[in-house]
């Protein structure tokens, strides 16, 4: 199977996506140039590091798209460059993947009102959130300082309220740090507190 910029195409000849936008027709045999993975709504899986491809078989069902951590990072690379940051000279990208194979691109907007400023990660879910999308599988954040970009509290907030388990991908110097946000915001504030206090304040449940 060889992938370019598109879509993919599975072995009952649908069409789904890929995660990093590549297109091609799968067969049960050889494989080239696939990078990350992207499930096939056929039931076969198809991931790779950019040579070999390996294909497991899977359960059937709705079309999951996954990606290279490295591919991920470099969107985020990317979207640092679009940084308006004037005032901190402090640029931070993000790359935000769902679950159906899409990636959004987020970059830091500061504002001479300080507390206007707004951070890469909500930009990147506030673009996808507004196109509709509402489930999310992988983040990646970094920044021109250089280390480890951390998400800020305010950030890990919004994600959490997708996707407690999405994955962070976070880089420095060609080193990868990736967790799982439920590692990252250990007790997040969430809806069930709400839903809970909504029902003590009902006077039909006294």
């Amino acid at each position: 199977m060889t992938f370019k910029f598109g879509y993919a195409k599975n072995v009952l000849g649908n069409m789904v996506k890929c995660s990093n936008g590549f297109e091609g027709i799968t067969m049960l045999g050889r494989s080239e140039k696939l990078i990350g993975s992207v499930v096939l709504s056929a039931g076969l899986m198809v991931s790779a590091s950019g040579k070999n491809v390996t294909m497991n078989a899977i359960s059937t069902g709705k079309v999951v798209a996954t990606m290279n951590d490295d591919v991920l990072l470099g969107h985020a690379k990317t979207a640092m460059n679009n940084s308006y940051s004037p005032y901190s000279k402090f640029k931070v990208g993000c790359a935000l993947l769902t679950d159906g194979g899409k990636i959004y691109h987020g970059c830091n907007v500061e504002n001479a009102s300080y507390r206007a400023t707004i951070c890469a990660e909500c930009v990147a879910f506030a673009k996808a959130v507004s196109e509709g999308e509402r489930k999310f599988q992988a983040v990646s954040i970094v920044s021109s300082g250089g280390d480890f970009t951390y998400p800020c509290g305010i950030c890990r907030q919004m994600m959490s309220e997708f996707n407690i388990n999405i994955k962070v991908i976070l880089e420095s110097n060609g080193a990868v740090k990736t967790f799982a946000l439920s590692e990252l915001l250990p007790h997040s504030f969430n809806a069930d507190q709400l839903d809970n206090n909504n029902k003590q304040l009902n006077p039909l449940n006294k």
